[in-house]
């Protein structure tokens, strides 16, 4: 995988469409049995690893407007104030806690959850 030039900027992931064209899931996470749901968040270590392991980037729970939970509340307002209400199942997508990277046909990539139960993660192969 390779960075995005140096130019890149919010207008132009927007133009891109890389924010909003597809996404990964895993599988869910029940957050109210964690014994603080807020800490735990706050402080997992997102991992993004290539193929081999090596570490492309790594970033804290806080990455995302300083709590997963606060990009959560931002997005609930900013889209109640176009009209729209979130109902129970919508899912959300808050960001990214990697620096954007492009990848190439053929790579694969695995983001590993370091400090939620079980060290969820997901994979994704590149076409």
């Amino acid at each position: 995988m390779e960075d995005y030039p140096s130019r890149l900027t919010g207008a132009s992931l927007v133009y891109l469409n890389v924010v909003a064209r597809l996404g990964v899931l895993g599988a869910p996470l029940d957050v109210a049995s964690l014994p603080s749901p807020l800490d735990t968040l706050a402080d997992m270590t997102v991992r993004l690893v290539d193929a081999n392991g090596k570490e492309l980037d790594t970033a804290k729970g806080t990455a995302i407007l300083g709590h997963p939970i606060d990009a959560v509340l931002w997005l609930v307002e900013d889209l109640q104030r176009a009209g729209i209400t979130l109902k129970k199942g919508d899912l959300l997508s808050l960001g990214s806690f990697s620096k954007p990277l492009a990848p190439k046909a053929g790579d694969s990539a695995k983001v590993i959850y370091e400090g939620l139960p079980g060290t969820p993660s997901v994979s994704v192969r590149f076409r």
